[in-house]
């Protein structure tokens, strides 16, 4: 069983959390190929703060977040009257960490189906 503190050592306890029993399973050369790929694909909360303080205004961290539609409204509307601000600023482990558990799971299944050791 890959221990996935010893892979990604960066990730808080949520996802220590949350990402143990999706590679359980998988052997040594699955689960390091699974923490390259979800490295380069999960975003950090500081990283959207930044976003969500810079850019902000115009919904640019619901695009980079996969929220296209959320993105357009909060462009369209000025972040709906910055209520929509306010509220993502408070919400921003929430958004993370709903992005970050999406990514790693579609990695899992990937490299679950495609890698047979």
């Amino acid at each position: 069983m890959p221990n996935i503190i010893r892979l990604l050592p960066e990730l808080n306890p949520e996802e220590i959390l949350f990402l143990t029993p999706l590679v359980e399973d998988m052997t040594d050369s699955q689960a390091k190929l699974f923490a390259e790929a979800y490295r380069i694909r999960r975003k950090d909360n500081v990283w959207l703060f930044l976003i969500l303080s810079f850019i902000g205004i115009g919904g640019a961290h619901r695009f980079v977040l996969g929220q296209v539609g959320m993105g357009l409204i909060y462009l369209f509307t000025y972040n709906l009257c910055l209520i929509g601000f306010l509220i993502d600023i408070i919400n921003q482990n929430s958004l993370v960490g709903k992005y970050n558990q999406t990514q790693a799971i579609n990695t899992a299944r990937v490299i679950k189906a495609s890698i047979d050791d």
